[in-house]
């Protein structure tokens, strides 16, 4: 059953001075992203622009949320990449709030206020949380819907009232447009009716059955976009899982949890092993046991998933939301406070440190070497667009067609506006553009092919006439270059 529980007797802190360190957090970060943050957009940042600019109820790689909240953000302040990216730091300010209300609701006062209060600038400062932050991504739609369903939940559970099981379900719904691994909420759902008897029957009853009803309703329309489009989010998202090779490695294993240190911060990530390891008998009480049942199955999935295949550091994020009340309210249970204000203060340090590095690479684009540069994958996508876009210009063209994902989606976003832009591709359908974008449905006229390929032969035999324009060569940084073939191409005869 979910109950407050004493923890031990400290005053209570002022619920406005939260929420105004909280709401500074952001307004940091918004700040930051406007002004302070002169960093191109990745691929797959410009890729959900590009869908924005077309929104729709699913994309072949994701559902739709992220598509969404662009074009919302987009719509305020422009496409200036901070715009783009503004739509993170405000739901990571969501999350955070949630995430005070589960701990202030889940313990007793003045307990709770202060585990609410711990938890939520702890979450906030969290390595993963701020680099979510200053990226467009669908980490942070998926931490904000998960943050508020487990808050909905917990309300639901003390109060059983029929408008905390609606939030719940529409919670779940758009968590499940955001990121389908909103999935393994539904999951810690049905295993907290397993192991809590007094939280089942309110999990099973009419507000319960409720919920899974609303949840339904909202990921309709992305279900039925998929059924019109045989599956592909799904088949991608299973594809990704990458289950098909050998099914054992350990050295996976061993960068998914080191990757986690750095995620959660190390004190926390040491904390929490502890707790499962050391102290697990505190996780057979509530509240501690609905704090586990929603931290573990995310985390646990993920590291089996890491042997089998492979796993992404922010793969396992949603444990966190749990997770870091869970830590907060077993260290303050164990009168190791200071490891709290420890850990918020190291995160923040390197929060800054990490903003200076940025900012200094940015200034410096040889001065690190490849492997230590944070933006080897992010420079000079701007100078790409204009420089592809001034060679094209010297012949009279249609359009673009591009071979790769990364080349088309920074050309729509950094190139003239509008452009049309094609994607060649002869190896099935990989991205949402072989579905939208495919060259077979490109007019018959001259296009520009923008080609990172040395020898493009495959491609160029699949047109009836083919010759090279020029080229673009940047520097982007010590030991790294970008480099891509321009040839005007007309009659496009289909796929070998």
């Amino acid at each position: 059953m979910v109950q407050r529980s004493n923890v031990s007797g400290t005053a209570e802190p002022d619920l406005g001075g939260v929420v105004m360190v909280l709401v500074i957090i952001a307004a940091l970060r918004v700040f930051h992203l406007l002004f302070l943050y002169p960093v191109d957009l990745a691929p797959d940042e410009a890729q959900y622009w590009a869908w924005a600019q077309h929104p729709a109820f699913g994309y072949l790689s994701k559902p739709p949320l992220i598509a969404w909240a662009i074009a919302a953000t987009t719509a305020v302040c422009g496409d200036a990449e901070g715009c783009v990216r503004l739509s993170s730091p405000l739901f990571q300010l969501g999350a955070s709030l949630f995430v005070f209300g589960v701990g202030r609701r889940l313990f007793a006062p003045p307990e709770g206020a202060l585990i609410g209060a711990a938890s939520a600038i702890a979450f906030a400062t969290l390595p993963g949380v701020f680099l979510s932050s200053v990226i467009a991504s669908t980490d942070a739609p998926l931490l904000f819907f998960w943050a508020g369903g487990l808050y909905a939940l917990v309300r639901a559970l003390q109060g059983n009232s029929a408008r905390w099981w609606a939030l719940l379900g529409i919670f779940i719904g758009f968590g499940l447009m955001a990121k389908y691994a909103m999935a393994f909420f539904v999951l810690s759902l049905v295993l907290l009716a397993v192991v809590d008897r007094e939280a089942r029957p309110k999990i099973v009853s009419k507000g319960g059955l409720a919920a899974i009803v609303i949840a339904a309703l909202i990921v309709a329309p992305n279900i039925l976009w998929n059924v019109a489009n045989h599956f592909v989010t799904f088949a991608h998202t299973e594809a990704n899982a990458n289950l098909g090779g050998s099914l054992f490695h350990p050295n996976a294993l061993l960068e998914f949890v080191g990757a986690q240190f750095g995620v959660f911060g190390p004190i926390f990530f040491a904390a929490l092993l502890w707790i499962a390891v050391v102290r697990w008998r505190i996780l057979v009480s509530a509240p501690y046991r609905l704090l586990a049942v929603f931290a573990a199955p995310p985390l646990v999935l993920m590291i089996v998933l890491s042997i089998l295949s492979r796993s992404n550091a922010n793969w396992a994020a949603p444990t966190y939301i749990a997770g870091t009340v869970l830590v907060v309210a077993v260290l303050i249970a164990e009168r190791r406070r200071k490891l709290i204000t420890v850990s918020v203060v190291l995160h923040s340090v390197v929060a800054v440190a990490a903003f200076a590095v940025v900012i200094w690479a940015v200034a410096r684009p040889g001065a690190l070497p490849s492997w230590a540069d944070p933006l080897k994958r992010l420079r000079s996508w701007d100078s790409y667009g204009r420089a592809v876009a001034q060679v094209a210009s010297a012949v009279p063209h249609a359009g673009f067609v591009f071979d790769d994902r990364p080349g088309l989606v920074e050309f729509l976003y950094y190139g003239p506006r509008p452009v049309e832009a094609w994607k060649w591709n002869s190896r099935g359908i990989n991205d949402h553009f072989d579905l939208t974008r495919n060259v077979a449905n490109a007019p018959n006229a001259p296009l520009v092919l923008v080609t990172e390929s040395q020898e493009p032969s495959e491609v160029l035999a699949t047109f009836e006439h083919s010759e090279p324009i020029g080229g673009v060569r940047q520097v982007l940084g010590r030991g790294r270059e970008r480099a891509v073939k321009l040839f005007l191409v007309e009659g496009f005869k289909g796929y070998r």
